[in-house]
């Protein structure tokens, strides 16, 4: 077992599942499923992860803060240059989410 992090396998696609079972098997001797609970500390309480779906966690003008932050930085990604990419993570974040 590679990890046992939050790491996790997302699929829509039989082919891609089918090769994971492939390479790895099936059933639950050869998988280690965790249940994900997760929270973000913000603003003085705890809001579930995903963060961006809980978002009504938080007091009406953080809501609408960020939101309107991501409404910012999509117009600002759909206007930068190709070979202006972020040179860092937090600066890739900022230009997907705001």
């Amino acid at each position: 077992l590679f990890d046992m992090g939050g790491h996790v396998i997302f699929s829509h696609f039989a082919f891609f599942d089918q090769l994971i079972d492939a390479a790895v098997g099936t059933g639950p001797e050869n998988w280690n499923t965790l249940e994900r609970v997760s929270y973000v500390w913000i603003r003085d309480r705890w809001v579930p992860y995903p963060f961006q779906n809980n978002l009504y966690n938080l007091d009406l003008e953080d809501q609408i803060a960020c939101i309107n932050g991501v409404i910012e930085a999509t117009k600002e990604s759909a206007r930068a240059r190709p070979e202006d990419k972020p040179k860092n993570f937090d600066e890739w974040i900022m230009r997907v989410m705001g």
